[in-house]
């Protein structure tokens, strides 16, 4: 939770400590994958959800502890939750385990939408996922691993002239990998 401490310290100046509107808690919480408060990604999917200017400006300052106002765009991101929720568990369903990577097996997906969180509680079972498409071009590949697991998904992906993050990167190749 250090990247979180950061938001803290900002708002601190000299002895005078002040208060973090809720909003912004959570879009930090969001911001840094920490997930902390339950309305997270309500809020994060209400948000993307809303016209452009809820997420602009002064509209997400000055509201920011609007209790009406949050509770309407979380309102708005729980709905859309349930859309996403139901469409990655049929995308689970087509999915399948492979080999292909020395790192060890790996549950795929073919589907150009979603994040590691399409990938749902089968990502512990793993030591990563992958979630690949075909963009006309090329093959996406984005690999996710629960930093449970110790994979280092930047190391596979920058092998492959990839990069990212430890534990969300990615790779293009003109082949699938899989077939």
């Amino acid at each position: 939770h250090n990247k979180r401490r950061n938001l803290q310290i900002k708002c601190e100046s000299g002895l005078r400590k002040y208060n973090i509107p809720y909003m912004i808690t959570l879009i930090d919480d969001n911001d840094v994958w920490i997930h902390d408060h339950k309305n997270t990604r309500y809020l994060s999917l209400g948000l993307l959800s809303s016209p452009l200017p809820v997420m602009m400006g002064n509209m997400t300052y000055t509201k920011a502890d609007d209790k009406e106002h949050i509770s309407s765009i979380v309102n708005v991101g729980e709905s859309v939750a349930k859309y996403e929720d139901a469409m990655f568990t049929r995308l689970r369903g087509t999915g399948f385990e492979s080999n292909v990577f020395p790192e060890g097996k790996c549950f795929v997906i073919n589907s150009y939408v979603g994040n590691s969180m399409m990938f749902g509680d089968i990502i512990a079972e793993y030591p990563f996922v992958c979630k690949f498409y075909y963009d006309g071009h090329q093959y996406v590949y984005t690999l996710y691993s629960d930093v449970e697991s110790g994979i280092d998904v930047e190391k596979i992906c920058s092998s492959l002239d990839g990069g990212g993050h430890a534990h969300a990167a990615g790779f293009k190749l003109n082949k699938n990998i899989f077939e």
